[in-house]
């Protein structure tokens, strides 16, 4: 608490307004745009510039094109190939064909740095005409967010090559000041683009206006429930200037806005408005009731002036009630303004999301840290592609392990891919210049661990050796082991240092090197072609669904299979091992060692990594529980799924977090709870990638995996009692398969991840037909005995209209426990990709409470 209370408090926020149009934020963006990109003029004119694309069976292909930027409107436009169909298309609509929304660009890159051009620069000729262009100076890519709807043609990212530096400048400024600027925006710009969606897949005639027809499937859209009669008289009231078109009466932009803001009236609200307004009940709130009602519901210690400035940004002076108060005030639609668009309902701890606030001095064995397995892949397993992306959204994420799968690669040079299988290939230099080393400490300063599975021969990994030390630099941290440590250095000793996670040279007897191996130093991957669909989709094959190796009795060709894949696996066997001096020279405090046992003797740096069935084994059985533990207090341990899921599902990190283990490798590419889950442990601290493991389990003796008997015997341990009342909801999205015509009924599931003894969860009732604005009123209460573990889950759920059939989900937000702020609070919905579902929104009041167990209350 010491720490938390000398870090900075961040800054209040407004996180959205009531947009009187449509596309405010554009407007805002613009502006800002206008006063600080010096080329405007000459961006919004154009320049020609080449497209540069990688087509899967026609290679790289180059397209000369004119760009613009339409700073008001913010759009990237270009003019149309030759061809008849596009100029056809152009003429028909210039503006809403052959343009990029900038609303979802997410990054700027400058050079080689995207697959398209590191394809590029090896496959062009020499004799080229256009390699006079291809020189990093002159190349910049534009990054589009991957998880948006309307993904960019390109695959995810827009590759440009200019005619010299200056222009390549001039765009890369422009961009860059573009993203800086939606981040002052960022929640509104979510609210309008959602606005503007439901107004859109309404707005069936595509005139800009919402016919009485149009208007009733809006309101079906948006989860309102209503009579025909009811509709009609709605519209009428809403339809205040009366405009026709085609002799039909219609809204506009600004009628809808009018009427959807119209229904945003809270009664959840009102009840505490009237609780909070006590001079003037009912009418208006002073600074010092607000003051009071910040300190002791919200937590907030706020100054009286410092209320006085929130009730300036947010009152808009009511005639009315004005007239009854002489000083300043807060009336009931400021505080309804306040509550649903303040930073200060947000659910999350900023101070403990925005800043490293845990002791960074323990040894790295006493954090969990955030790993990556297969980070270069964005697809499944088998098939899909390679991509230098996967590292660095991993790394922007907060990733602090990411695997690096090293194989013989033409010309000498090791390449990156999932073996044996028909996923793309990347080359390792181009990792380590355009990922490792750029993004490496982009988020968070504490060490980055790349995890080696080697397969390449001694000559490649003495070229992996030279490529870590000429690429990575300073940053690369090959400091001997001190030998006469007895525990792991810290996170802070290693700030900005990359640390190489591989085995060591063993030498014989003889002095030579040792290439023994076992089937535990390679992972296996079955044969696809064996497995049903079903099973492959479902991941529901076992073992037994794996073809078995053919017998001697099998027929001749059975027999040279096998030995050709005996000589396979040989290799692999062999080639996992490190077989270069240089490279196992750089190998320090992360060295990977096979588990052989809890009870060989190891040095503190040497780790092991353990196929998920193998360390389920270990936390499920009582007589290695404790082993475990205490393996995990002073070594690392990392966890990686078994080679079954094909798809990149994911095993489940929790038990192996009440484990003690510190990297639990997951599939970031799958959209999943679990690494919904893994976002939510490692906000904590931060989001720097290291979290402070709880101190308790060093302790096997007194901490166990199975129960929490002994723990409720500790004096001075501390219990939390979580209570929480589940208000309201609004604007709940509706299920993506489900009729226009349907509405939604919906309920909330919370539930406890964690510690075995702290799993539980609670469910709602079902709210009938009304996804806009449900009413729950509703309490669940949970005693955690490990809150240090503890994560929060809400889940959307909508009741399936046939008997029998799925309930669809409709949104999630999960929480670790020490990052929840009491109070009423206001919960944004995710789906699983981590994307906000803005505005849908959970309305709920949180209260803990620590129970200290003492001498008195401790049970005999």
């Amino acid at each position: 608490m010491e720490m938390l209370a000398r870090l900075p408090r961040p800054t209040r926020m407004r996180l959205r307004k009531k947009p009187k149009k449509l596309g405010e934020w554009r407007t805002i963006v613009a502006k800002s745009l206008a006063s600080s990109v010096a080329a405007l003029k000459e961006l919004e004119t154009g320049h020609y510039l080449w497209k540069v694309r990688r087509k899967k069976f026609r290679g790289i292909k180059w397209y000369k094109r004119k760009f613009r930027i339409d700073y008001e409107k913010l759009y990237l436009h270009y003019l149309p190939a030759s061809n008849p169909i596009s100029k056809k298309l152009y003429v028909v609509a210039p503006t809403k064909l052959f343009r990029f929304d900038l609303a979802d660009v997410v990054e700027v890159r400058r050079g080689f740095s995207t697959d398209t051009f590191n394809e590029v620069q090896r496959m062009m000729k020499t004799t080229s005409k256009k390699n006079k262009f291809l020189i990093p100076e002159n190349c910049v890519s534009i990054i589009f967010d991957h998880r948006s709807k309307g993904k960019s043609e390109s695959g995810y990212t827009l590759d440009l090559v200019c005619s010299n530096e200056e222009i390549r400048n001039k765009w890369f400024d422009a961009f860059d000041q573009l993203l800086e600027s939606m981040k002052e925006v960022e929640y509104q710009k979510e609210y309008e683009l959602y606005l503007r969606e439901r107004f859109n897949a309404a707005d069936m005639s595509k005139n800009g206006y919402l016919f009485l027809n149009e208007f009733t499937l809006l309101l079906k859209q948006i989860n309102i429930e209503m009579e025909e009669e009811e509709i009609i008289k709605v519209f009428n009231e809403a339809n205040s200037d009366k405009t026709l078109v085609d002799g039909k009466h219609v809204l506009d932009e600004t009628e809808f806005l009018k009427f959807f803001h119209k229904l945003l009236q809270r009664s959840d609200l009102s009840e505490i408005f009237e609780q909070v307004s006590n001079k003037y009940k009912g009418l208006a709130i002073t600074p010092k009731e607000l003051q009071d009602f910040m300190i002791k519901e919200q937590g907030y210690s706020l100054s009286v002036d410092e209320c006085k400035e929130i009730i300036e940004d947010y009152e808009i002076k009511d005639k009315g009630v004005l007239s009854k108060v002489t000083n300043l005030y807060m009336g009931w639609k400021a505080f309804l303004r306040f509550v649903m668009g303040s930073s200060l309902f947000l659910i999350e701890h900023r101070v403990k999301s925005e800043n490293v606030y845990q002791d960074m001095t323990q040894p790295l064995s006493q954090y969990f840290i955030n790993t990556s397995h297969n980070t270069y892949l964005i697809g499944n397993q088998v098939t899909s592609d390679s991509s230098i992306d996967g590292y660095i959204r991993a790394l922007k994420s907060g990733c602090r392990c990411v695997e690096l799968d090293c194989w013989d690669g033409p010309d000498g040079e090791p390449i990156i891919y999932h073996g044996w299988t028909l996923t793309s290939k990347l080359l390792f230099k181009d990792v380590l210049m355009d990922a490792i080393k750029p993004y490496a400490f982009m988020t968070s300063p504490y060490p980055v661990i790349l995890s080696i599975e080697n397969h390449c021969s001694r000559e490649q990994q003495d070229k992996m050796a030279e490529h870590f030390k000429t690429i990575l630099g300073e940053l690369l941290y090959n400091e001997p082991v001190d030998q006469s440590l007895s525990q792991l250095p810290s996170p802070e000793s290693l700030k900005h240092k990359i640390l190489i996670k591989a085995k060591k040279i063993k030498l014989t007897a003889t002095g030579s090197i040792d290439i023994g191996t076992t089937s535990d130093d390679f992972v296996e991957t079955p044969s696809v072609a064996s497995l049903s669909l079903r099973q492959i989709l479902e991941n529901s094959y076992t073992e037994a669904d794996i073809p078995r190796v053919p017998t001697r009795k099998e027929s001749v060709q059975a027999k040279k299979d096998l030995r050709k894949k005996s000589k396979e696996e040989e290799m692999v066997k062999t080639s996992i091992l490190t077989q270069s001096r240089a490279l196992s020279d750089l190998v320090n405090y992360i060295e990977a060692v096979k588990f052989s046992g809890f009870e060989d003797e190891r040095k503190c740096w040497e780790m092991s990594s353990l196929e998920e069935s193998k360390a389920s084994g270990f936390c499920s059985s009582e007589a290695t529980a404790s082993k475990f533990l205490s393996f995990n207090s002073t070594n690392l341990s990392r966890i990686y799924p078994k080679g079954t899921r094909l798809f990149s599902s994911n095993l489940d990190p929790l038990p192996m977090w009440a484990a003690g283990c510190q990297m639990v490798a997951l599939n970031f590419q799958e959209a999943d709870r679990t690494n919904m889950l893994n976002r939510a442990k490692f906000l904590q601290n931060g989001n720097c990638g290291y979290v402070l493991k709880p101190s308790v389990l060093s302790n096997p003796e007194i901490y166990s995996l199975q129960n929490t008997d002994k723990l409720g015997k500790m004096q001075g341990r501390k219990k939390t009692k979580l209570h929480l009342r589940l208000i309201s909801g609004q604007h709940l999205p509706n299920a993506s398969d489900r009729l226009a015509g349907e509405i939604i009924e919906p309920y909330v599931k919370i539930r406890i991840h964690g510690h075995a003894a702290d799993m539980a969860e609670w469910q709602s009732k079902v709210v009938p037909k009304n996804g806009f604005n449900p009413i729950w009123q509703e309490v669940a209460d949970f005693n955690i005995a490990v809150p240090e573990l503890a994560i929060v889950e809400f889940k959307v759920k909508a009741k399936a209209k046939t008997v029998g059939g799925q309930d669809d989900h409709l949104g999630s937000f999960t929480i670790a426990l020490p990052m929840m702020r009491r109070g009423y609070r206001n919960i944004t919905l995710q789906n699983y990709e981590g994307k906000r579902l803005t505005p849908a929104n959970l309305f709920v009041y949180i209260n803990m409470e620590d129970d200290v167990l003492t001498k008195e209350n401790i049970k005999i």
